[in-house]
């Protein structure tokens, strides 16, 4: 029996019968800055849980040591929140290599371990998990990003779930399709100096809105470490964000982000001198 388009599964059985057509796995990941140290822990747990898997994709400002799976995309890191607003321009940069490795590409935030067996094999559309956080509230508790200044805005009273930003992916071509559509959404909020409320979880959960995932998965696949949940298959891991992120703290902070904005705002050569560090070319 197959699965029901956009409904939730947490076991291989609720995930639809795989072995007609078994493709393999590849996971991509963004290991820029000091995130670069969850890096083997990732890739060893990956190894022993994820079944397909035959690549690791590491977009990282730092070459990854030697393994037979790993293979390293050059990129650089940014200042907060760069390195997550631009996972999607970075992932279509070497838009070619990924489509050669063909299959199911599925992005992980690097800072999460797998704990239990993951079987992705197989998905012909996007796959997305449900937040933990969200899985029992009100659609008017989600928090999508609600300012139609934003390309990323879902008008109140509209959306049906609430996805996690940090494991999403499918079958290679249909995702880097949706990065495409994200990528430019997000730059073009950047180029006005909006920065969505969630930042890439935003676009994907109003992407999500529009192009309901064909597999959507339960907050298993998306555990915060602290719950300690047995039957997550894989786990967020916790950690100061701040510090990892290399971001100030209290005041400060805010008004590094206030001015940084500001610059955005008034500034559009400004970001495109910080994108040309890494390769990025914006679109006009």
């Amino acid at each position: 029996m197959s699965e029901r388009p956009g409904s939730a599964g947490d076991s291989p059985a609720a995930e639809g019968d795989l072995t007609e057509s078994v493709m393999p796995v590849a996971l991509i990941v963004v290991a820029t800055g000091l995130y670069s140290r969850f890096l083997p822990e990732l890739v060893a747990t990956a190894r022993t849980h994820m079944r397909g898997l035959d690549r690791v994709f590491v977009l990282s400002d730092v070459e990854p040591a030697a393994s037979d799976i790993v293979r390293w995309l050059p990129w650089g890191h940014l200042r907060w929140p760069l390195p997550t607003m631009m996972r999607y321009r970075a992932m279509l940069a070497y838009r070619d290599v990924l489509l050669e490795h063909g299959g199911v590409l599925v992005y992980v935030d690097v800072d999460m371990q797998f704990a239990r067996e993951v079987d992705l094999r197989g998905a012909t559309g996007l796959i997305a998990v449900q937040h933990p956080g969200y899985v029992d509230s009100n659609r008017s508790d989600y928090p999508y990003e609600r300012r139609p200044a934003s390309t990323s805005a879902i008008s109140p009273g509209e959306g049906e779930r609430y996805y996690a930003g940090g494991v999403q992916g499918g079958d290679i071509a249909v995702y880097l399709d949706a990065c495409s559509v994200l990528a430019s959404w997000l730059h073009d909020d950047l180029s006005r100096g909006v920065m969505p409320i969630w930042h890439d979880e935003s676009a994907w959960n109003k992407f999500c809105y529009l192009h309901p995932p064909q597999r959507v998965l339960t907050p298993d696949y998306c555990s915060p470490e602290h719950e300690h949940n047995a039957a997550a298959r894989i786990i967020a891991l916790d950690k100061d964000h701040n510090l990892v992120r290399q971001v100030g703290r209290g005041k400060v902070a805010a008004q590094r982000a206030r001015h940084y904005l500001r610059q955005l705002g008034r500034a559009p050569a400004r970001l495109r001198r910080m994108l040309s560090r890494t390769g990025i070319r914006p679109t006009p």
